[in-house]
């Protein structure tokens, strides 16, 4: 039983929800499907809830999401609109087939495993998404990928007034038309106009729902974003495996804000077992990076010996490199430990620490000589 999906959708989705669920009974996996039902809910391993208009208004439908998140079922969001698939159906049903393999066909592996390898699994799927998109090649694809841009051009001049009288509807419009043919900046572009209420209405589910589209597509900072989503909740369900999943993508590839987060999280605990090493390593990367709040949450750990010795300089080291990178926090503590004579103390004492090693080491020269 524990191999079962479970297919969540509103009563009135019945019939765009079949092509799904015929899909992947083809692919043998076995399923439960229907709306409102808890205790088929609780025999399956994995949930996939169909997103329409129809499901934002659907009693039982949220009954069962709200039982899924509660029983820390794994879930996946799919979205639809007019019974229609808003993504390629097969890359998506591909997306599932992938996730559920990963996660439920070893399962002796620790919960740390299974989430690295559905991370990799995702960041597999981007690179052949790429992949794809580059191979493609040929005249008509070329044509496609140049009325993306200009499309997408279009929608930039018309946001900053360049050449144009600035018109954010119009601006929306282009982002969307080159949203829609798949052109990944333009879908992140569209996310910000969605929480900004940038020439539509303030949408923030759409601006998740975009959001993670171009995070699909590889877009490092929609990564980030979509990851900070599932963390607060934010035009999505909260979930903290997706949120850890998409915060170790972009910490990967060399996102410093991702890093300070994914930091934070081994720190406390949440998502993921606690770890001050791990922690300290991410927020060394983002500290080095210069990210302010990475060099107070590190200069944090030192101050106060988290799960390690406490070292007072390094702490105000950082403190004061996270002040010069704006951080308020940082400044406050900046203000208290000179106001104390911290700063004083630490640099009397590193002196002196200084002077102690010379002494140590003139002493141990003229035992050397001596003994020659």
């Amino acid at each position: 039983m524990d191999q079962m999906i479970y297919i969540n959708y509103a009563y009135e989705d019945q019939a765009a929800a079949m092509p799904l669920i015929d899909y992947l009974r083809s692919q043998g996996m076995a399923l439960q499907h229907g709306n409102g039902s808890e205790e088929k809910v609780a025999e399956c391993a994995f949930v996939v809830n169909l997103v329409t208009a129809a499901s934002h208004t659907s009693k039982t439908y949220r009954k069962v999401l709200n039982h899924a998140y509660k029983c820390d079922k794994d879930m996946f969001m799919f979205q639809m609109r007019e019974g229609r698939p808003v993504s390629e159906m097969g890359d998506v049903l591909d997306l599932i087939m992938t996730l559920f393999k990963y996660q439920h066909a070893a399962p002796a592996k620790s919960p740390e495993e299974e989430a690295l390898a559905e991370d990799h699994a995702v960041a597999e799927k981007i690179a052949a998404h790429a992949e794809a998109e580059a191979a493609a090649g040929g005249e008509e694809e070329q044509a496609q990928s140049n009325e993306r841009n200009a499309f997408y051009q279009q929608g930039l001049r018309f946001l900053k007034g360049d050449g144009c009288e600035k018109d954010d509807a119009k601006a929306f419009d282009y982002f969307k038309q080159a949203a829609n043919q798949g052109m990944v900046l333009a879908q992140y572009q569209l996310s910000i106009c969605y929480a900004g209420g940038i020439g539509v209405k303030q949408d923030i589910n759409e601006a998740a729902r975009w959001c993670e589209m171009a995070a699909y597509g590889g877009h490092l900072k929609a990564q980030e974003e979509i990851g900070y989503c599932y963390e607060t909740g934010y035009g999505v369900t909260r979930n903290m495996r997706e949120a850890i999943r998409w915060y170790r993508i972009a910490a990967e590839q060399g996102s410093s804000d991702a890093r300070n987060n994914l930091a934070y999280c081994y720190q406390k605990g949440k998502g993921v077992s606690r770890d001050i090493k791990k922690a300290i390593m991410l927020y060394t990367q983002a500290a080095e990076q210069g990210h302010a709040s990475a060099q107070f949450n590190l200069g944090f750990i030192f101050w106060y010996g988290e799960g390690i010795d406490s070292d007072r300089e390094r702490a105000i080291t950082l403190f004061e490199a996270s002040e010069a990178n704006g951080n308020q926090r940082a400044a406050n503590m900046m203000k208290v430990i000179r106001q104390l004579g911290y700063v004083k103390k630490e640099k009397e004492k590193a002196r002196d620490t200084e002077q102690d090693a010379k002494q140590n080491k003139e002493q141990e020269e003229k035992e050397a000589e001596n003994n020659e």
